[in-house]
């Protein structure tokens, strides 16, 4: 029972050889990008760390509370520069609240995030929705909470969101070379293999058969091995 519609014996030999080695190679890949999507990741995260403790620093000092217009754009400035897209702005006490950005339908779950962060005193995050990363499904926001603990000020909590799509992105357009370089590989042991199969392998099986083969012919010829009468 053949495995692979191949008829020659070369031809079925090295095409088991490059669906191996290729095959390896892709899976070599994807652990790799697994790999490089949680380091991503992990920067982002230490990313909206800093970028928490500079707007609550911020607010804290009272840079953010004599002009509201001026405040919310320097509050979109250190968001661009950071990657981070929306901003919720919340008051311990009351529902006063300002947005920067589109959260769209995660806006819950940043005010239920902050709220956690104003009740626990801690930095809270997580990873919100699905959506398709490069080779699997992988979150689609980043949302980070960070209580701002000074009675004095209106704001009692920051939240800030990115949407993760620009990431897997970036991850992907790098799979576009990686699957070139993967076909031109794969070609390249196509040609280099059929030589130096032919030579190494096939040549000398072949002469292996023809030696077998004059063999036969010679004990056709003599029946009794050239005995002596």
């Amino acid at each position: 029972m053949k495995i692979l519609p191949f008829k020659g014996l070369k031809t079925g030999v090295l095409a088991i050889l490059v669906i191996l080695i290729v095959s390896a190679m892709l899976l070599v890949d994807i652990v790799m990008i697994k790999i490089a999507e949680a380091d991503l990741l992990s920067a982002k995260v230490r990313e909206g760390f800093l970028l928490l403790s500079l707007i609550s620093g911020s607010i804290k000092g009272n840079a953010y509370e004599r002009d509201s217009s001026k405040s919310m754009e320097l509050i979109e400035k250190e968001l661009h520069s950071s990657g981070f897209t929306t901003v919720l702005l919340r008051a311990s006490d009351t529902d006063d609240e300002k947005i920067i950005g589109k959260w769209g339908s995660a806006l819950q779950e940043a005010r239920h995030d902050g709220l956690k962060a104003v009740s626990t005193k801690s930095v809270a995050q997580r990873f919100y929705g699905t959506r398709w990363g490069v080779v699997w499904f992988s979150p689609e926001r980043l949302i980070m909470s960070s209580p701002i603990s000074s009675p004095a000020l209106k704001w009692g909590s920051v939240t800030i969101g990115c949407d993760l799509g620009e990431t897997y992105e970036a991850l992907r357009a790098r799979q576009i070379t990686f699957l070139l370089f993967l076909t031109l590989y794969a070609a390249f042991l196509v040609l280099a293999g059929m030589y130096l199969f032919s030579r190494v392998v096939v040549a000398p099986v072949r002469k292996l058969l023809s030696m077998a083969s004059g063999i036969e012919d010679l004990r056709t010829q003599d029946p009794e091995g050239g005995a002596p009468a």
